[in-house]
């Protein structure tokens, strides 16, 4: 592997950790196909990107999760150029749509996945010139939700009209994501209300985010939306933006008043925009000390701590916390996802700190062959990273 990502071979990178880890799991696989997909769109190879989502819904496995990220890179407009390149994948969007909406109409007549379906093709659609059709794709997911064959409880009603406003906000429609909320139940409308203040945040129109979360009365609420914010902040790299937030939620309620998932998303969040080396040891530290007795503990806060630490270079505090979360043995599913993540992360900032045969070392006393696997492309980002940091060609690889 070392070799290929030496001269900026990341597909043959990635395939080597498929063959060499994942040739017995069709499902990890797939996995790393979508993740090779997204590398290769992020570096400006979205043709190859679309090969190898065309490859990923050859393989049979995930139809859904190969037609999200289709989607997603259809989003990502501005990286392609090439407009009949464009109207291909939207045309193989569209087909791959059709096509699996009407095996779920015959498999599952409530509809339940058909709606993501719906939505993320709307997105994708408008994204890429064809308003009209997101418009008419919306309108069918509307007409979904509110229809018998959506017998669902309130809240999943709710939240399938949440969807729908996520898309209307994310391409500019806030008109009709208010036209939505109004469809929901008093509960719903407050989730359905944090959606579109993350939104506006995420477009960059803090202002009007600000001015949404004014009209939210109730604490809890409005703390979740300013969360959001905080979260979006922090995603973008604005960390003092984020911390600004942050002290807004501390003068809005006490800790004690928070529910237990608000208090561990709002120290998840404030590990996230610790991004000086110098100061994220003692706030991270005092992050663990405050959840630890408070008995807060739990793969959010874990992951969002590891991943600072390791985006800091910190790697042995990282590899700590990565302790923390349950082995593959006596773990749910998103812990399963969180160690996966950290993983990822350990291996990419000891690569980008030039211990890359420490790195690879510490991959190999991994068990979990799907921690192995997003080790390997934690290897891969580092190279990446260190690509981009020399602005050449190839990695300055010690």
């Amino acid at each position: 592997m070392g070799i290929q990502v030496r001269v900026g071979d990341w597909e043959g990178a990635y395939r080597e950790v498929m063959s060499e880890q994942a040739r017995k799991d069709d499902d990890l696989k797939h996995d790393l196909l979508i993740e090779m997909a997204r590398a290769q769109a992020s570096l400006g190879d979205v043709s190859g990107a679309f090969r190898t989502i065309r490859e990923t819904l050859v393989l049979g496995r995930n139809a859904l999760s190969s037609f999200s990220a289709l989607c997603q890179i259809i989003k990502e407009q501005g990286r392609i150029a090439d407009k009949t390149m464009l109207h291909a994948a939207l045309d193989l969007a569209e087909r791959t749509s059709a096509e699996q909406l009407a095996k779920e109409k015959a498999e599952h007549p409530t509809g339940s996945f058909a709606l993501t379906w719906l939505t993320d093709l709307a997105e994708a659609q408008a994204a890429g010139g064809r308003r009209e059709r997101a418009d008419q794709t919306l309108q069918l997911a509307l007409d979904l939700v509110s229809s018998d064959a959506f017998n669902f409880r309130q809240s999943e009603i709710d939240h399938g009209y949440a969807n729908i406003l996520t898309v209307q906000a994310h391409i500019g429609d806030i008109s009709g994501a208010l036209k939505t909320l109004e469809k929901m139940s008093d509960q719903g409308r407050r989730y359905g209300m944090r959606w579109i203040i993350a939104i506006l945040a995420d477009a960059g129109d803090l202002a009007r985010a600000l001015a949404f979360v004014a009209q939210i009365d109730e604490p809890e609420s409005k703390t979740r939306a300013l969360l959001s914010i905080a979260s979006t902040q922090a995603q973008y790299g604005d960390s003092v933006g984020a911390q600004k937030t942050l002290a807004r939620i501390e003068s809005l309620t006490d800790r004690g008043e928070r529910s237990e998932l608000l208090e561990r998303q709002f120290y998840s969040t404030l590990a996230k925009v610790q991004c000086d080396r110098d100061s994220a040891p003692r706030v991270l530290t005092q992050i663990l000390q405050d959840v630890d007795k408070a008995q807060l503990g739990g793969f959010i806060v874990y992951e969002a701590v590891g991943e600072a630490y390791a985006a800091v270079g910190l790697v042995a505090e990282a590899l700590q916390i990565f302790e923390r979360i349950p082995r593959e043995e006596d773990r749910d599913g998103n812990e399963k996802f969180a160690r996966d993540a950290l993983a990822r992360m350990i291996t990419k900032a000891h690569t980008v700190a030039g211990n890359v045969e420490v790195a690879e070392a510490w991959v190999r006393t991994l068990q979990s062959p799907s921690e192995q696997c997003y080790a390997w492309l934690g290897i891969v980002d580092g190279f990446v990273s260190l690509s981009s940091i020399s602005n050449r060609g190839t990695a300055m690889v010690p």
